[in-house]
Formats: structure tokens, C-alpha cells, sequence
């Protein structure tokens, strides 16, 4: 319950006049949770307060609940929703973003699509690519944003490579192969 409670604060923080508020709040509810024995250590109110934060423009709080995570004083292990908040919380510092991403294990699609996300803001074309060749060799197959965020890099340094990739997408979302797609994605 508590825990719908947080994921509502993150939806009203993106809406609401008072956005400031809504991130105290959710930082107080999710500090009563952490105070609980019975509801400690849910990592899904951890990313929620972390959306919140992020989502009232104070990803300093997003941070700090996250170095809450890693050091172990949650109560629960880093998921890849905590890992993706962190990672969006950098903004535009890739170095950060970048430090963070290789301290987890966490290789999953949404964790890679997150730090590709964070190079993209920063416009670090020629990094990104090679975090999205990386993303491949992992064995993780690229899915539309990936496939997007990589086709914006691309497309700044290698209009070639942008075409393959972008007729890769066509063949993934089942477009047929010349027709001519719209890119769009929030990083």
C-alpha cells in the first residue's frame, strides 16, 4: 500500500504546481516504510522515491537514496528501476553516470537503455555507440530504444551506420523494408 502510495507521489510530482512538496512527502513515506520492520527494504518504494525526486527536479535526493541503496542501509539490494532512477538522475554528467553503471552488475535491457539514455543527454555520440556495440556483444538484443538512442549517435558521426540501424529498427517493429520511419525518444 505504502508502496502505491510512493509510485502516486512520483505521477503527481510530474503534474503538480507544488513538485517540491510531493518529493518531501515521498521522502517522509518512504522514511516510515524504511522505520517499519515489516516493510523495510523494498527496493520498488526506493525507485519510486527516486522517480519522485527526480521528477521534482531534485536529483541530488535521487542520489543520496541511492547511496543509501548501495551501502547497504536500505535494507535491499539495487534493482535495475533504483539503477535506471540513478542513472537518469546524473542529467548530463555521463562521467557519473558512467561511474555508477560499471559499480552494478545490473546488464539488463532497461539498465543499458538507461545509460545510453544519460550518454544521449550528454551527446556523447561516438561513447554511446560503443556502449550499444557492447550492449550486443553482452548477448542483450537491441530493442526500439536502444535501436533509436543508437540511431541518433549515429547519425552524428556515421550517417551510414544510422541507415543500418535504422532499417534495423524497420525490420524489428515489422515496417517494411524503405518505408520511412519517425524516431522519437525521451532520454
Amino acid at each position: 500500500l505504502i508502496a502505491s502510495i510512493l509510485t502516486h507521489f512520483c505521477a503527481a510530482a510530474r503534474k503538480g504546481p507544488a513538485v517540491a512538496d510531493f518529493s518531501a512527502r515521498a521522502l517522509a513515506l518512504l522514511d516510515e516504510m524504511q522505520a517499519n520492520t515489516a516493510l523495510r527494504g523494498n527496493p520498488h518504494a526506493f525507485a519510486s522515491a527516486m522517480a519522485a525526486c527526480n521528477a521534482a527536479g531534485e536529483p541530488s535526493a535521487a542520489l543520496r537514496l541511492f547511496g543509501r541503496l548501495e551501502s547497504g542501509e536500505a535494507g535491499c539490494a539495487v534493482s535495475e528501476s533504483c539503477l535506471a532512477a540513478a542513472l537518469a538522475a546524473c542529467g548530463e554528467d555521463h562521467v557519473a553516470a558512467a561511474a555508477l553503471f560499471a559499480r552494478h552488475p545490473l546488464r539488463t535491457p532497461r539498465a543499458f537503455n538507461a545509460m545510453l539514455g544519460a550518454l544521449g543527454r550528454a551527446q556523447q555520440w561516438v561513447t554511446l555507440l560503443a556502449l550499444f556495440d557492447r550492449m550486443q556483444a553482452e548477448g542483450l538484443p537491441p530493442d526500439p530504444k536502444a535501436l533509436n538512442l543508437a540511431i541518433i549517435a549515429a547519425d552524428q558521426v556515421d550517417e551510414r551506420r544510422a541507415a543500418a540501424l535504422a532499417e534495423s529498427l524497420t525490420e524489428l517493429r515489422g515496417v517494411a523494408p524503405g518505408a520511412r520511419v519517425s524516431v522519437l525518444v525521451d532520454m
